[in-house]
């Protein structure tokens, strides 16, 4: 039972994405897993572990969002948006070498080594996040 964890503290059966898609699966292994440990901590809510990947993500942030930004903050030469061309294998130098673009990940680290300011916003969207979650949950004990 590797896939289920017992939190006690906060009464729940975490279990992870992939375990709940094989539990839903009637009589399955993993199904009378869960059943099994709903019976033994009935008081215990089922909950699925989303997981962190390590990664940081950025909603919106997508090639189209890049170019636009690149668009409106290049300098004079255009070089910024000729590095990024190069980088998806769109430049004229990379389409006559028959080269593949990067990976978005590595495309989305280029861009934001490039412009700090838009990992510094969303930074800051995610602390003004925590703050309101937490300013909700002192307004429940209080209440």
């Amino acid at each position: 039972m590797a896939d289920i964890k017992l939190n006690h503290e906060k009464l729940i059966i975490e279990v992870t994405k992939k375990f709940m898609n094989k539990a839903n699966i009637y009589n399955s292994k993993e199904n009378r897993e869960l059943l099994a440990a709903q019976r033994d901590y009935p008081g215990f809510k089922v909950v699925v572990n989303k997981g962190k990947s390590g990664k940081e993500y950025y909603d919106g942030l997508d090639y189209d969002y890049m170019e636009k930004y690149i668009k409106d903050h290049d300098d004079e030469k255009k070089s910024i948006m000729e590095e990024y061309l190069t980088l998806r294998g769109k430049s004229d130098e990379a389409q006559s070498a028959n080269a593949k673009s990067l990976s978005y990940g590595q495309i989305k680290e280029w861009f934001l080594d490039i412009y700090p300011e838009i990992k510094r916003f969303h930074e800051d969207r995610e602390e003004i996040l925590k703050r309101v979650k937490e300013n909700k949950k002192k307004q429940k004990v209080t209440a």
